[in-house]
């Protein structure tokens, strides 16, 4: 597993000693669940609509255990930091608040856990966008459990130097 294929930028700045943990487990789950994929199309099993149906249940899960921490159930900024659990959650993934609001919250992430894995583990820039599109149903399922519409701007796989979600309360 190297770094070969992709031209993706996807660097860290951050040097926050629990971000880096909580990223070190992203990393070492995401290249377990893309070799769990990879062995099992290997052995003639194909793994698509049973890791769908786990990502939809798993993100209407997570999505409901923040919905029920919540005091107003319509305010998407709670919902976001809910999400995020603290400074931890926003510096794993270096995301600047651009927005934030009772409606709308417009985020910036400027680093991926998950892209680096998969450069790590030498895919290509289409075969990691591809995944990315994938793994970010999870995001779009999250918040429409929680009521809320989620606009994917951007993404750091398809190069796009960071990636920009922007939730919105549904009209």
């Amino acid at each position: 597993m190297s770094e070969t294929k992709s031209k993706i930028v996807n660097e860290s700045k951050s040097q926050y000693a629990p971000a880096l943990g909580y990223r070190a487990a992203a990393i070492a789950y995401t290249k377990r669940n893309y070799m769990t994929k990879q062995e099992a199309a290997a052995r003639g099993i194909d793994l698509t609509e049973v890791s769908k149906a786990v990502q939809y249940k798993s993100s209407v899960a997570a999505s409901q255990a923040i919905v029920a921490q919540m005091e107003d159930k319509s305010d998407v900024g709670e919902y976001i930091a809910k999400m995020f659990k603290g400074p931890t959650g926003y510096e794993a993934f270096e995301v600047d608040v651009v927005e934030t609001g009772h409606d709308k919250v417009d985020l910036e992430y400027h680093y991926c856990p998950l892209v680096k894995a998969w450069q790590e583990m030498g895919l290509s820039d289409e075969e990691i966008a591809q995944l990315c599109d994938s793994a970010m149903v999870g995001d779009t399922i999250m918040a429409e459990t929680a009521g809320f519409e989620l606009d994917i701007q951007k993404t750091i796989a398809r190069g796009d130097g960071v990636c920009k979600l922007v939730y919105h309360a549904k009209k």
